[in-house]
């Protein structure tokens, strides 16, 4: 599936993965938000992917986008109300951090476009602030690199030892 381009949008307020809590002997995500948000990109792209039998086994690009809200204390008021202020971030420098936000989807991910979140080789996450054509969610891209067939040969080896090591 080399160059093929996976898009996939999930409407809502992004949350961040990373950050765990142990209740009675589990390891818990420590935001009750985390793991609803996580399911919701996972049932996304089931529906919108499909319901795949092969998952993509190769290295994997992802760009991911998050439209953040904005805080009331952006707009005007009065007259003006609900204008953006001149003095308004262009930016989105505030918490929640991209690479935290990017570890979610990469999570909510596994199983259901790729094998295991290590196959993500190139990152890049972005964070904007809503705007009225990109409401609060996460544009999503996956792209399977290609692979060379000494790649390949590398790959179906290191595979091979993985097994020993998870048999062993």
């Amino acid at each position: 599936m080399a160059g093929k381009i996976i898009r996939i949008w999930v409407s809502g307020i992004a949350r961040t993965s990373g950050s765990h809590n142990s209740y009675r002997g589990r390891i818990v995500h420590a935001s009750k938000y985390t793991k609803k948000w996580m399911d919701s990109v996972a049932w996304t792209a089931k529906k919108e992917y499909g319901e795949r039998q092969i998952l993509l086994e190769g290295p994997i690009k992802l760009v991911v986008e998050f439209y953040l809200p904005r805080p009331q204390g952006d707009y005007t008021t009065g007259k003006n109300a609900g204008n953006l202020k001149p003095s308004a971030p262009m930016y989105h420098i505030k918490v929640p951090d991209a690479d935290k936000l990017a570890r979610a989807v990469q999570d909510a991910l596994t199983k259901v476009i790729w094998h295991d979140d290590k196959q993500v080789v190139d990152l890049r996450s972005l964070k904007h602030y809503e705007t009225p054509y990109n409401p609060p969610g996460v544009a999503i891209y996956v792209e399977e690199l290609d692979l060379g067939k000494n790649q390949k040969r590398f790959l179906d080896n290191v595979k091979e030892k993985d097994n020993l090591f998870k048999k062993g």
